[in-house]
């Protein structure tokens, strides 16, 4: 018999890999926040760099992080740091902006 997606991750260690839910929380599932935020003095020329980065809830772990660019803003980021993740058994919470059609549509995938 295979062993389920949630017993593979956790002897993987994998980023995804439900953790003991606090108080009142729900078993088996993992909460996980795409949000944005300003590093400042990050580069070598001691500039701000805004990153989107991956929170798990449990722990606050960042997961993934992504470079936004310049000239833009985190929505068209997100499709990208979530990409290749299987979300099954993920809640994704996040702020009003990423609120997108097609971010919502890329997470239910």
């Amino acid at each position: 018999m295979w062993p389920t997606r949630e017993a593979r991750a956790r002897a993987l260690g994998g980023p995804l890999a439900p953790v003991r839910p606090a108080s009142g929380g729900l078993p088996g599932l993992v909460g996980v926040a795409p949000d944005g935020k300003q590093v400042n003095g990050a580069n070598a020329r001691g500039a701000r760099v805004h990153l989107l980065r991956l929170t798990r809830h449990a722990d606050a772990c960042v997961l993934r992080q992504q470079a936004v660019a310049a000239k833009t803003n985190e929505i068209p980021v997100a499709p990208r740091l979530l990409a290749g993740l299987d979300l099954t058994d993920v809640v994704v919470t996040m702020d009003a902006l990423l609120t997108q059609h097609a971010i919502a549509t890329q997470i239910r995938q």
